[in-house]
């Protein structure tokens, strides 16, 4: 969409389909998972960094497990939304 249409950023367009996604997956009773869990801006309780940055050795065994456990991650979030779109269509049917 154009911010000429419509004087959003993409920040806020972004904003915008997070608030979507969220509100429908509350809709179907499921728990979106915290958005900044896994930031590194995020402080600890006492303040400090929450994660630390160091150079480690690369393990391909690791790497791929990590990026499988990504995909299925993004692959179970999007069978999350399916079902809470096909409860709000669902609930928002008129019957015949």
């Amino acid at each position: 969409m154009s911010r000429k249409w419509s004087s959003k950023t993409l920040a806020r367009h972004r904003a915008d389909r997070a608030d979507v996604v969220r509100a429908a997956l509350e809709s179907a009773g499921i728990i979106a998972p915290e958005t900044e869990r896994m930031s590194a801006g995020v402080k600890t309780a006492d303040g400090g960094a929450r994660f630390v940055w160091e150079r480690v050795e690369r393990d391909d065994c690791i790497y791929a497990q990590v990026v499988m456990f990504a995909v299925a991650e993004r692959r179970r979030w999007r069978a999350e939304y399916d079902a809470a779109r096909e409860v709000q269509l669902s609930h928002s049917a008129v019957p015949p």
